[in-house]
């Protein structure tokens, strides 16, 4: 520390040096000389130009070296602070801000221990934790395996009883704005390509065979709505030879089901959102089954045969599982996915059709991605 003081590094440089400093001295547990280096920083280094630390890195410093103290006082003035720190050349904390991130999920329930074990009243105790489950969640992408059965919905629900339970607080405020999970609704494109599978039931399971799906999906989602288009295309064969005004449409041939959707869906939030979405919908289409194109070349007046376009309405469920969270790959917008959906379809054919009463179950696997449209600016 002595070297660096003495030395003749520009303010940036100098920051940096003390940030590399108060990283081995978390590292190596040297709380009391860490926060000798901290509080060089802010003291010493800080000026109407420079800022010693970005706010989210502070506060995780304090964290590790134990200064509870030093988080609560920033608490009470952090908006003043933000205010005071604005216009002003911020370092490039972002290396410092991963590692100890990383650190303080996993070993977040040795900070928790120490808190509740500290002499601190226990409205402090219960901000100080609450904060912190902040920072773990925060971290939740990042893969650590420890499990503090903390979800979004929780951790409000727990802030939200504290403000209630301590109406004049003075960490309420910080407690709305930097701990409470506000939603920002940001509306989403996104096209998926997918196969799968459909099986018939009742009298058209008499007529045709099971069929292999292919086809495509557009969607928007807003908040945790969403509208999307479906096209199905299935390819099956008769089962028996199927009588129509002009003739026989013979066993063993193709038939082709297709059925455009539309899908109404609302994402369930549950304890593993941060990479597997689970969405119920409901939906309308129209399913047609008949010959294929190449059989309608030949024989025309198969065209007679199919059984046309018939009022839908579908239930399902479907799960997108995060492939950008799942191997670590980059975090912004194109987000890519795989999608697996399960679908009911209640088809009408035999209102129209004597004999053809039936309904479909499908099963897809899809691979596609979401893309930003817009996102609308949050303000606290």
């Amino acid at each position: 520390m002595t070297e660096i003081i003495n030395s003749n590094y520009t303010k940036p440089e100098l920051i940096n040096e003390c940030n590399r400093l108060i990283l081995y001295g978390i590292r190596t547990r040297d709380y009391e000389g860490t926060k000798k280096v901290k509080d060089y920083l802010i003291s010493d280094v800080e000026d109407s130009i420079y800022v010693a630390f970005e706010e989210s890195v502070y506060t995780l410093i304090l964290y590790w070296i134990r200064d509870y103290e030093g988080i609560l006082e920033y608490f009470r003035n952090f908006d003043s602070l933000k205010t005071a720190d604005r216009g002003k050349i911020k370092p490039d904390n972002y290396i410092l801000y991963m590692e100890l991130g990383r650190d303080i999920y996993t070993t977040g329930a040795m900070i928790i221990d120490s808190i509740n074990k500290s002499n601190l009243k226990n409205e402090y105790k219960e901000v100080l934790i609450l904060s912190l489950y902040r920072q773990i969640m925060d971290f939740n992408w990042e893969g650590a395996v420890t499990d503090y059965e903390m979800t979004s919905h929780k951790l409000n629900s727990m802030a939200n009883n504290f403000i209630l339970t301590h109406l004049c607080s003075e960490f309420n405020k910080y407690l709305r704005s930097q701990v409470k999970e506000h939603d920002t609704p940001v509306l989403l494109g996104s096209c998926e390509v997918f196969s799968g599978y459909g099986i018939f039931t009742n009298e058209l399971h008499s007529y045709f065979r099971n069929n292999l799906a292919f086809g495509p999906e557009f969607g928007l989602y807003y908040s945790r709505f969403s509208l999307s288009l479906r096209g199905y295309v299935g390819q099956s064969k008769t089962i028996q030879d199927i009588p129509y005004s002009r003739g026989t449409w013979t066993k063993d041939s193709r038939a082709e089901t297709f059925i455009p959707q539309a899908f109404l869906g609302y994402t369930v939030r549950n304890r593993y959102y941060w990479f597997m979405h689970f969405q119920p919908f409901l939906g309308i289409g129209a399913t047609d089954i008949s010959p294929s194109s190449s059989d309608l070349k030949k024989f025309p007046d198969l065209k007679y045969a199919g059984l046309d376009y018939t009022l839908t309405y579908s239930i399902g469920l479907k799960i997108d599982l995060s492939l950008d969270k799942l191997f670590y790959l980059y975090h912004g917008s194109p987000y890519f996915w795989l999608r697996l959906r399960y679908c009911y379809n209640h088809m009408q054919f035999d209102k129209r059709y004597d004999g053809f009463k039936g309904n479909m179950h499908y099963l897809t696997l899809g691979i596609g991605f979401y893309e930003e449209i817009s996102r609308k600016i949050h303000t606290q």
